[in-house]
């Protein structure tokens, strides 16, 4: 258990330090820098978005199917950088979708959603779900140690169904960061308003 933890908060680390700064390029690059509209910058992020959870969700899913740990490590870590690289795009199409105004507003509100939607509910969901797919799978003490029940790996498969139903879920997120892309994105003056200085200086 702490050398599956120990290997698992260093993957989600690495992930994120190399994900989030490369997603932010990719999307600064394809929307055409600071002199970017509200427009181009609002459909890259929502293509970055919606591909990278994509490719995420496959390979951590094909990563729940590895009997090996070195390749389910590798798929994982490669999985959870895809899933890092919308991160400063979720916060730009957020702030992009309401007038100024409000984008404090907004960011906030998102920030509580994902929290009440998210990381609140979803260990206990999924602890429910994993202890009745894998009842085996818990901490049990054996000669004054606590350690992990040795009938564990009878339920590998409830383990592994268990991450497939929670990965699946990745396909809403899909869904939904994609559905915008198939409409043309408003032109409303009062939120088009540039992010950056350099932009509201090449357009006066």
């Amino acid at each position: 258990e702490k050398s599956a933890s120990l290997h698992f908060s260093a993957i989600i680390a690495i992930a994120g330090i190399i994900g989030t700064p490369i997603g932010g390029y990719i999307s600064d690059r394809m929307a055409g820098g600071s002199e970017a509209s509200r427009e181009q910058v609002l459909s890259t992020c929502l293509m970055i978005m919606s591909f990278s959870s994509f490719v995420g969700m496959i390979f951590s899913i094909m990563a729940t199917f590895c009997t090996q740990r070195w390749l389910f490590l590798l798929l994982m870590g490669t999985a959870i950088m895809f899933l890092f690289l919308p991160t400063g795009c979720c916060t730009m199409a957020v702030m992009l979708s309401v007038p100024p105004s409000m984008r404090a507003s907004a960011v906030a509100l998102n920030i509580l959603i994902m929290h009440l939607l998210g990381d609140v509910p979803s260990p206990i969901a999924v602890g429910a779900l994993k202890d009745y797919l894998a009842p085996h799978c818990n901490t049990v003490r054996i000669d004054g140690q606590d350690v992990l029940n040795p009938l564990c790996v009878e339920d590998g498969d409830g383990l592994r169904m268990t991450l497939v139903a929670s990965l699946g879920w990745l396909i809403f997120t899909v869904i939904f960061w994609t559905l915008p892309l198939l409409r043309e994105i408003p032109k409303a003056s009062d939120a088009s308003a540039p992010l950056h200085p350099a932009a509201a200086d090449s357009a006066a």
